[in-house]
């Protein structure tokens, strides 16, 4: 069996975690940051070939003992990860999740996904773990990549956005007459523990998946609201009335974009020329929010907007007035089942100069 491994790139990577509840929301990002992906092309002794994605997610224990650097992991004999690694079809489809400790695989288990919203539908009868929130986590790689002279260079800042997620773990069960979990396995040792992690079967047949990521809507929903940012760009002035003495100006800008869809806040101001001994300028007077409004459209889902306040204040000379908007922006994400609302708060400001 032949198997190539390189590392994932994509603009959003989603890391469920897992048994990690109990962490702050600090920790929960920083086991996010250290998760990593990967692409892996095996090819069995029937030269058929397999493409799998692996997120490698590590317990909060061993990313600490690496520094949360999980950059020389290495898939050898000197494998020593704890954690879990999700195997996935490159189409998305879960074949395993597999919990580790020390490089050896010790059990396996299944997520179902519960409706956190409405209790009563939930069907929990063949669920013997508890049911709980769990967390999955999306890293976001701002930045650009492009290769020189072959290798590939990336310049990017990575971001998380984490969310709640109601679901349900269950241990596969335990081998008949044994009392150790099923996939017991010193990885790397032997084939069967490779057909085991990658899900191409032993005897060289694929096996039939289990079923989509059971987190495929919630995660789909955290990569649509980690699509949007606030922003203060696009700053247009308009002129409704200047007689000399006062100034009546409108201003509209962007403060919040995600792809083809945005919001541009609009402002009023005054302006009144003030004479000076030897000179005269034009000094704000008052400056007041009017209103938000959407524009483009949202690819993938629904985007809705909530003002919440707004700060304006105008500075001691009164030729700066600074303009900060606080909002709200819910996300739906098309997909079935059907997915609860994200709603995050945002926050965008500017500054607007007198034009003297």
């Amino acid at each position: 069996m032949e198997i190539m491994e390189f590392p994932l790139i994509r603009e959003n990577l989603s890391y469920p975690l897992y048994f990690m509840s109990e962490l702050s929301q600090a920790d929960k990002n920083r086991i996010a940051l250290a998760s990593s992906s990967r692409v892996v092309f095996i090819k069995n002794k029937t030269g058929k070939i397999f493409i799998r994605e692996l997120a490698i997610i590590p317990s909060y224990k061993f990313a600490t003992s690496k520094n949360f650097n999980l950059s020389t992991l290495n898939f050898g004999k000197n494998f020593d990860f704890s954690g879990i690694i999700i195997t996935k079809k490159w189409g998305g489809f879960v074949l395993s999740n597999r919990k580790f400790n020390s490089g050896k695989s010790i059990g396996s288990f299944k997520v179902k996904i519960l409706d956190s919203k409405n209790p009563n539908n939930n069907n929990t009868n063949d669920v013997e773990d508890d049911c709980d929130f769990q967390w999955v986590c999306v890293t976001t790689n701002q930045g650009s990549c492009e290769f020189e002279h072959d290798q590939l260079i990336c310049t990017t800042q990575p971001v998380t956005f984490c969310t709640s997620v109601y679901v349900c773990i269950t241990n596969d069960d335990p081998p008949p007459g044994g009392d150790e979990p099923p996939g017991l396995c010193d990885y790397i040792s032997n084939e069967t523990c490779e057909c085991q992690l990658y899900g191409i079967g032993c005897g060289g047949e694929e096996p039939p998946p289990e079923g989509p990521d059971p987190t495929a809507c919630q995660i789909s929903a955290a990569n649509f609201a980690a699509e949007g940012s606030s922003c203060s760009t696009n700053l247009n002035e308009q002129t409704v009335s200047n007689d000399g003495f006062t100034w009546n100006k409108t201003y509209d800008w962007s403060i919040y974009t995600a792809g083809t869809y945005g919001l541009v806040s609009y402002e009023k101001a005054v302006l009144m020329r003030v004479f000076y001994p030897n000179w005269a300028r034009w000094e704000f007077q008052t400056v007041t929010h009017e209103t938000i409004t959407d524009v483009g459209i949202s690819i993938g889902g629904t985007r809705t907007f909530l003002y919440i306040n707004s700060d304006i204040n105008i500075s001691p000379s009164k030729v700066m007035t600074t303009v900060g908007i606080n909002f709200k922006v819910t996300h739906t994400v098309i997909c079935q089942p059907v997915t609860p609302p994200l709603t995050i708060p945002h926050h965008a400001n500017i500054r607007l100069y007198a034009p003297n």
